[in-house]
């Protein structure tokens, strides 16, 4: 069993069970007794909370992070480096991975890879712009909730992996996917680092593949450094060129191409989202290997050679091929003009009588326009559009990850077409909310109904109620009446019968705080009643008795009576 499990850390954070574990750290779902609300708890392991300089980094950058303050950036409420153990405490959020939701839908459309890619990117503004980066950008670290927001953890813990060092193994492969040419290389890194993986991020969500992939971390690795990427595009041909643009810049293999930060790239994803027709003056690389003769080699060993060997050998197949290209230009030169110019003429004579055929037909074909993620009302004002297309709306959708008024999908989605043709496009309605029914005294299989019917999910919690019959419903979490998202989940109370003949053995909680105390004799199922005193000996808000000894059994539902502090009499 984990030594932490059932630990109760600070007198406040008591450990239930591992949630998370990574190459540093190991992540608990734990109960916060004094905010009293589930947190995350992330603890060193101990190879590096035993090394001084590496708990003096992490403890310098966590209080740098403790400073982010973003809806996409999973909020870290409290930092301990004082006692024997060094951890981060974080909101605990309930969801599904990036890499999960892209394992199962991808190729996703165009809006839902912007909802992603946008909240991420600027989750990465706030950062960069507060001087720190994040070094390990990956769908992995990135958690999705049920209404579509995005929540970038493992902020910190990463930007202390020392690549100049490191060597990559196959153990690395989750990570070695995402990582930019200067981090494979182990040269320094900064926010456009974090920019690349992004970029590949988005290069996956769209076209369902990674850019690079390979047998080994090491062979994923030397493709980073020296090939470029198949072009989105080549994949699925319906991806726009403005973001098909976009993507490629934040891949740029040279740092000084890259998008400089955060906020530049952002800009170029909201003027797309604006207008999915804009082009961006960047080039586009070709699927093809990438020039090495300026490029540092990689400090992992294997990459190195390999880096070599291709080198080497590129240039000794280069020098003998020279002189046997020269020979054969010259002997084809004189054949080759006098070939050309009767081919010449030719084309010219058949292209002379195809050119009224082909001008009149092109004249009435017109490009299919991108209108998801852009606003009907912009689209409908758009004469280019309207003189050109019929635009139909279909049913409306409710929508979480797109804004109300804005199109969520549109057939058809690309191609040549006479003008005339109509585009029929879907137009989100935004957020679908819903009110929490009023269900409490309502058996358990009715209140799930209508909660059902109400387009929420539920989580059946029992609790013992003198009040409530058996099997009829205590409470919700939220309340009825509370407005909430289509599909949210809410947490039913239900009533269960006190079992007179079970019996249970009393926690010993004197000592204890009175929050923790309540919590343990609840879970022990005892009904707590607390009564204050003054004293001189025992710390205010802790147990000085309580009412039946603790290890003695009594049956479940006895009342026991907790004798809780408050400090010294005035007197």
């Amino acid at each position: 069993m984990d030594r932490f499990l059932g630990k109760i850390l600070d007198d406040r954070y008591q450990m239930e069970e591992i949630i998370g574990s990574g190459g540093m750290a190991i992540v608990y779902k734990a109960w916060d007794e004094i905010a009293e609300r589930y947190v995350a708890v992330k603890i060193l392991k101990d190879e590096f909370a035993k090394d001084f300089k590496f708990r003096k980094r992490f403890q310098n950058e966590s209080k740098a992070i403790a400073m982010l303050s973003n809806k996409n950036i999973v909020e870290v409420t409290d930092v301990s480096f004082s006692g024997e153990y060094n951890y981060i405490v974080m909101e605990y959020i309930k969801g599904r991975t990036l890499k999960e939701i892209i394992d199962e839908k991808a190729p996703m459309s165009v809006t839902e890879a912007l909802s992603y890619g946008g909240q991420i990117l600027g989750a990465l503004k706030h950062a960069h712009d507060k001087g720190i980066v994040h070094r390990d950008v990956k769908p992995q670290n990135i958690m999705v909730l049920d209404d579509g927001t995005v929540k970038v953890t493992d902020f910190g813990i990463a930007s202390f992996v020392n690549y100049d060092t490191a060597t990559i193994t196959d153990k690395a492969i989750g990570t070695v996917h995402y990582i930019s040419p200067e981090q494979a290389k182990g040269l320094p890194v900064d926010c456009r680092s974090d920019i690349y993986s992004l970029g590949i991020i988005f290069y996956e969500m769209l076209t369902g593949k990674l850019p690079f992939d390979g047998d080994s971390a090491v062979s994923v690795a030397l493709k980073q450094v020296r090939e470029n990427p198949v072009r989105p595009s080549e994949i699925r041909k319906s991806i726009p060129l403005g973001l098909e643009q976009i993507i490629l810049h934040a891949m740029e293999k040279d740092p000084e191409k890259r998008y400089s930060c955060a906020k530049e790239m952002r800009k170029d994803l909201m003027a797309f989202m604006a207008d999915n027709n804009v082009v961006f003056p960047y080039d586009v690389p070709s699927s093809s290997k990438y020039d090495l003769s300026t490029s540092p080699t990689l400090v992992i060993p294997s990459v190195k050679d390999a880096v070599a060997k291709e080198t080497e050998k590129n240039k000794k197949k280069k020098k003998g091929i020279f002189a046997i290209k020269n020979v054969l230009l010259k002997n084809r030169l004189i054949a080759s003009v006098s070939g050309v110019g009767l081919s010449f003429i030719l084309v010219l004579l058949g292209l002379w009588g195809m050119y009224g055929v082909v001008n009149a037909f092109n004249s009435r074909l017109v490009d299919i326009p991108t209108l998801v993620g852009r606003s009907i009302d912009e689209v409908m004002e758009d004469s280019e559009i309207t003189d050109n297309f019929v635009i139909e709306q279909a049913t409306p959708q409710y929508d979480a990850a797109v804004e109300e008024g804005y199109i969520i999908s549109q057939d058809p989605e690309t191609g040549t077409y006479e003008s005339g043709r109509t585009i029929t496009v879907v137009v989100s309605l935004g957020v679908k909310m819903v009110t929490v029914p009023d269900v409490t005294s309502k058996t358990q299989e009715i209140a799930l109904l209508e909660l059902k019917q109400s387009d929420l999910k539920t989580e059946v919690v029992t609790e013992f109620s003198s009040d409530v019959e058996p099997g009829h419903v205590i409470r919700t979490s939220p309340e009825f009446g509370a407005s909430v998202a289509s599909g949210s989940t809410v947490r039913v109370y239900v009533s269960v019968e006190s079992n007179e003949t079970k019996m249970v053995k009393v926690p010993d909680v004197e000592g204890d705080t009175q929050a923790s105390a309540s919590r343990e004799l609840e879970n022990a199922g005892l009904v707590v009643i607390i009564m204050e005193t003054s004293s001189d000996d025992v710390e205010a808000g802790k147990v000085i008795s309580q009412s039946i000894e603790g290890l003695s059994e009594v049956e479940s539902g006895t009342e026991i009576t907790l004798y809780v502090s408050t400090g010294p009499s005035e007197e």
